[in-house]
């Protein structure tokens, strides 16, 4: 692999890794008002299974940070999207 081809996938991995963390906030802020796994899935748009498993995890760690969430749900981006 080339150098710009590893700087081109650092830059396409770095961006699904911020676009995860604004989706884990925003379920994050959802949980928060109390909203349940599907009424949270269709406001984001976002398969219902993705949102599942965020929201346990939020629910069973509540005082997990985003960094923490991102790094044990970073694999979930390949399926989610």
């Amino acid at each position: 692999m080339q150098a710009w081809e590893e700087k081109v996938y650092e830059r396409l991995e770095g961006r699904e890794e911020g676009l995860l963390e604004g989706r884990i906030e925003l379920i994050r802020k959802k949980v928060q008002k109390d909203m349940d796994v599907a009424t949270i899935a269709d406001l984001m748009e976002e398969p219902a299974e993705f949102v599942q498993k965020i929201y346990d995890f939020i629910k069973a760690n509540p005082f997990a940070d985003t960094d923490k969430i991102l790094a044990q749900f970073h694999p979930i981006t390949e399926n989610s999207n």
